[in-house]
């Protein structure tokens, strides 16, 4: 693929309103889960983490739309001198959504609705090229591979929104004794977000548009064996020439669940030369302690805490790999590299 031109962010989440404040929060690690109005199925109350601003009974949907619509305005109203979205012209939106759950809510199943309405919400006309994937963490990646085929002319954004707020997903993960309480300390603490990056091809044409940051280039893949997780594929991807060795700056959707982290121990350690064990040669940071799991939109938050943390000076390199496992067998890395000298 060609290298794709970061030239805005938004991000909205329940530790900030817009990009930077979700990322210096990420960065200070301070947000704190509260009670969930949920209970298992032992009756005891589960925790979450989730944004204030919206009631409990605001659901499914209009859950989603109402995380997007913040994050998609900051993403447009952010663009450089030059690059405003006309809102008469249509635009491909491209957008990552959680993998499919038992029993989920009959609106889930028809993602273009979904694409439509938070489209909608911020007055854009969709290209009839928008897309929706529900690749769950992976589906980033291929979003953004998908954006590197358009012209340079073409107005493409490309986000992610996801939300753990559903009694149906909270059943299903609850049934798997995956959600983090008194009786599965394996589990995970329920979150949700969104975030867009405006986006456009990185061309000889285009090399001199302001950007905050450049994807050079994303891999996926699907894992054969996933039970036990065996990292074949993100191992293979990983090796991939172009990542420096070892990589200074890894984002890992790893979030305190077993499989995951055994999966991130057999990547480490099969590509040694990639994962340095010495911290000072390959800092790790992950960002679910932070803010809960994220579902899809876990890969945008990480690429918009990069593109801050190369903004803001808090980057510890100036470029940043990104690793995804989704539920099923998808596997990506995106690589993102600072613009700033």
């Amino acid at each position: 693929m060609s290298a794709v031109s970061i030239l805005s962010v938004g991000a909205f989440s329940p530790i900030g309103i817009d990009a930077r404040q979700t990322a210096l929060m990420l960065r200070a690690a301070k947000h704190e889960p509260t009670a969930s109005p949920f209970r298992d199925s032992a009756g005891l109350t589960l925790g979450s983490a989730r944004c204030v601003a919206f009631e409990d009974g605001l659901v499914g949907v209009d859950r989603l739309v109402a995380l997007a619509k913040p994050a998609l305005v900051e993403a447009l109203d952010t663009l450089p001198a030059g690059e405003a979205v006309d809102k008469d012209t249509p635009v491909v939106l491209l957008l990552s959504l959680a993998e499919p759950w038992e029993d989920e809510p009959q609106a889930m199943s028809k993602p273009a609705d979904i694409l439509g309405a938070i489209a909608q919400s911020v007055g854009l006309r969709l290209d009839d090229r928008s897309v929706v994937v529900r690749l769950g963490h992976a589906g980033l990646a291929a979003l953004l591979a998908r954006a590197a085929m358009f012209a340079h002319d073409v107005r493409v954004i490309v986000g992610a929104v996801d939300s753990y707020h559903d009694a149906s997903r909270v059943k299903a993960l609850d049934s798997g004794f995956r959600l983090l309480s008194r009786r599965a300390g394996n589990g995970f603490i329920p979150s949700e977000a969104a975030a867009f990056l405006c986006v456009a091809p990185q061309t000889k044409r285009t090399e001199g548009r302001p950007a905050k940051g450049v994807v050079r280039f994303v891999s996926t893949g699907e894992e054969e064996v996933t039970h036990p997780p065996m990292a074949r594929t993100l191992s293979k991807i990983t090796a991939d020439p172009r990542i420096p060795h070892p990589a200074p700056w890894v984002l890992s959707d790893e979030n305190g669940e077993r499989h995951r982290l055994r999966e991130l121990v057999y990547l480490r350690l099969r590509n040694d030369e990639v994962f340095s064990a010495d911290p000072k040669s390959t800092e790790f940071d992950f960002l679910y302690h932070a803010i809960g799991e994220l579902g899809a939109a876990t890969a945008a938050i990480c690429l918009v805490y990069a593109v801050v943390g190369f903004e803001l000076g808090y980057a510890p390199a100036p470029n940043a790999l990104i690793l995804s496992s989704s539920e099923g067998t998808a596997r990506s890395l995106i690589f993102v590299e600072s613009t700033t000298s």
